[in-house]
């Protein structure tokens, strides 16, 4: 039933409430993302070096992603600016591996130019 009186709906908000809503969304969501570092960071055996290559790694990931989209793959050539930036030949295929599952689980994220329009 809701779904059929949002069919009806005028969803047409003006920029500021969207803003807000998206602002309060945010919001919600980063505080999450502390409560769950701060639990990591206490937790026994917590490794800051690993913690900073798996940011690295989920950059690359979707940094691979904006760059090429959906059937974005590690090239030659990003491997050698990953090898620079300190990843590992573990990290780098980890980095593939990630790219393989989001397309086959239909988890890649939809780009901003997309979007925007």
């Amino acid at each position: 039933m809701p779904a059929m009186l949002a069919e009806d709906a005028n969803l047409h908000l003006p920029p500021s409430q969207i803003e807000t809503m998206l602002q309060g969304v945010v919001s919600r969501h980063l505080a999450k993302l502390e409560r769950v570092a701060l639990a990591a960071k206490c937790a026994r055996g917590f490794d800051p070096e690993r913690a900073r290559m798996d940011d690295k790694r989920a950059f690359w990931t979707y940094a691979l992603l904006d760059a090429q989209g959906f059937t974005a793959v590690v090239r030659a050539e990003d491997r050698i600016r990953m090898g620079a930036d300190g990843l590992s030949d573990a990290d780098i295929e980890a980095v593939q591996n990630h790219l393989a599952m989001l397309r086959t689980n239909d988890l890649v994220p939809t780009n901003r130019h997309i979007l925007s329009t």
